[in-house]
């Protein structure tokens, strides 16, 4: 499999966006309001895919990163 700088680019993307999404949800489960983890992963996510969506797809979940990979797609 040959690595150009759109496929690392990509990859790039989806390790940040998964990192950031765990770090915003970790950090504010700690609380234990279940209201406040919902809108914290919404905001994330949805921030996430307006930086990152043109460059990865925008998935964000490394299963599916992977699955598509594989499919070529």
């Amino acid at each position: 499999m040959k690595l150009d700088k759109r496929r690392v680019a990509a990859l790039v993307a989806e390790f940040i966006g998964t990192f950031a999404l765990t770090i915003a949800v970790l950090s504010i489960n700690r609380y234990g309001i279940p209201f406040f983890t919902a809108i914290i992963a919404g905001v994330t996510l949805a921030t996430l895919v307006a930086m990152f969506g043109y460059v990865s797809g925008g998935h964000f979940n490394p299963a599916v990163t992977v699955g598509m990979m594989f499919a070529r797609k």
